[in-house]
């Protein structure tokens, strides 16, 4: 039975050294946070061999809780299947998998351990794998409780929504902008209730050609508005003005292409195949 009375002193955030009892010992591990090898003042007493996911092979007389990953606090439970308790969680080295779902579940997979990687990687806090050498560089779980990396984890998302909301802004402020300037250039200016102050207002006398062009440029000015009005503004910030900005634009183009199908539709029968649909001209 392991003695309850025992002094462990670790360095940089790594169990480096114990004393149960009087007994002393000094910790050796590996890259991974293995201990190989304790040491009394002098002689190597103990050895450990691991496989990947965690099952040791002692040979000596020292007891410690700290074998598979010991430097990074992994704590030995004895028992045949949840082997180690890792902070948020108990692990099993006998099926190389957690006994519950991860608490960051799905940001990190629900019961498995390290990615399927312990070659190359440990869990010190229980919620999220990270490359062994970092986490022996840092000495991450050790220093940091696990409720305070779950802050730390939850501060980290909240910053990258924030950054994703910005980012979105950002685009959205850009493509308005260049939704005005394309109206500025289509419409005469950024207000698409004014085509006419570019095209004029569709008339009988006006040629079929003319009449085309009027009514593309009508249906652009029409498009436009709705795009701006969907994507610039709040919908609680859409006026009557902009409605019916929108509305008098889109009852410019169907003047024009009643007109024109009146007028011109059935010319010498070649308008038929040869006319584009104005709303086809979509911000052509």
């Amino acid at each position: 039975m392991m003695s309850a009375s025992v002094l462990y002193t670790n360095f940089g955030g790594m169990l480096v050294h114990e004393d149960r009892g009087g007994v002393e010992r000094t910790y050796v591990h590996d890259e991974m946070g293995n201990t190989r090898y304790l040491l009394d003042s002098s002689n190597v007493t103990d050895t450990y061999s691991y496989t990947p996911y965690g099952q040791v092979t002692h040979v000596g007389t020292s007891v410690t809780p700290f074998t598979f990953i010991g430097a990074l606090g992994y704590f030995a439970t004895g028992w045949s299947h949840l082997t180690s308790y890792v902070r948020a969680r108990w692990y099993s080295s006998v099926s190389g998998s957690w006994g519950s779902v991860d608490p960051i579940w799905p940001m990190e997979p629900a019961y498995g351990y390290v990615n399927g990687n312990p070659a190359m990687k440990a869990d010190p806090s229980g919620f999220m794998a990270v490359v062994a050498g970092l986490a022996l560089g840092i000495g991450i779980g050790i220093t940091l409780p696990a409720w305070l990396i779950a802050i730390l984890i939850g501060a980290t998302l909240a910053v990258v929504v924030w950054l994703l909301l910005h980012a979105i802004n950002l685009l959205r402020s850009l493509l308005c902008k260049a939704i005005r300037k394309r109206m500025k250039d289509t419409c005469g200016d950024d207000t698409p209730g004014r085509a006419s102050d570019v095209c004029g207002d569709c008339t009988w006398g006006d040629s079929c050609s003319s009449l085309m062009y009027k009514a593309a440029a009508w249906s652009a000015c029409a498009n436009l508005r709705m795009l701006e009005m969907m994507l610039c503004y709040p919908a609680s910030s859409r006026s009557a003005t902009h409605v019916g900005e929108w509305l008098n634009a889109t009852a410019g183009a169907i003047n024009c292409e009643l007109i024109f199908l009146m007028k011109c539709a059935g010319m010498d029968g070649r308008w038929p195949n040869r006319w584009t649909p104005p709303w086809k001209s979509f911000l052509r």
